[in-house]
């Protein structure tokens, strides 16, 4: 709330109404009593599970990702830099991208970006032998 106060100014009153509204999601959840994770939703996936990608080429990199077992966090970093590399790509499949435009978005992290060598080195995922 601190952070809401700070970055967006609200006015008191709607302040005063999201205070409110948490207080009642907080009351609500303790009156229901706790499920097996302590949030009293046990019937709501986690994030991670809920979470399963929104193309299939996202959904192999999350897979393999699994499969490595990687923690949900570093998922999410994998992701993310697979999304740069699709957004550099335009509109052209992500699957059908090639060694050289590999080299050339890895290139331009180091040359536009300016981004140091250990993060260059970060957006590769282990292939399967």
């Amino acid at each position: 709330m601190e952070t809401v106060e700070r970055e967006r100014q609200p006015a008191p009153q709607g302040l005063a109404a999201w205070k409110e509204g948490l207080n009642l999601f907080f009351r609500r959840a303790a009156e229901q009593g706790r499920g097996r994770d302590g949030t009293g939703m046990d019937d709501v996936p986690s994030l991670c599970q809920a979470d399963l990608g929104r193309t299939e080429w996202e959904q192999q990199l999350i897979r393999r990702l699994g499969s490595l077992h990687h923690s949900w966090r570093t998922e999410q970093t994998y992701r993310s830099w697979a999304w740069r590399f699709a957004k550099f790509l335009a509109l052209r499949p992500v699957e059908s991208a090639s060694e050289a435009e590999v080299r050339e978005f890895l290139s331009g992290l180091a040359t536009e970006q300016r981004v140091s060598a250990a993060t260059q080195k970060q957006p590769f995922v282990p292939v399967e032998s």
